[in-house]
């Protein structure tokens, strides 16, 4: 459980931090996704330093319960996003790693 636990963790991570990474680079697919739910480039500036800001958080032990945080918070407001564009079947997909990292999130916290 414990491998299992490490590599959710990763993924949940690396994910967060590379899509960030694509919204704070403005990549045009970005840009135009935030367009479409009606939304400006502060927004997705602003989400994208919280998901890389969260990802980076989970490195640290001491501070992983803060990032897993950040990162669920970061994936539901990308879930919002989507769902504004009306694609509801990707939103509904999309709420799976939101999932998985605030159950990360409870299991860090309940670690003593």
């Amino acid at each position: 459980m414990k491998y299992v636990s490490i590599a959710a963790l990763v993924a949940v991570c690396l994910l967060s931090m590379a899509a960030g990474i694509a919204k704070v680079a403005r990549t045009p697919q970005e840009v135009d996704f935030f367009a479409q739910a009606g939304l400006g480039i502060l927004p997705l500036v602003l989400l994208g330093a919280v998901q890389i800001l969260g990802g980076a958080l989970c490195a640290a032990p001491r501070l992983r319960v803060i990032g897993l945080s950040l990162v669920t918070l970061g994936f539901l407001l990308s879930v919002l996003v989507i769902a504004l564009t009306g694609n509801i079947g990707f939103a509904a997909i999309s709420v799976l790693p939101a999932f998985l990292s605030g159950a990360l999130a409870l299991f860090e916290r309940s670690r003593p």
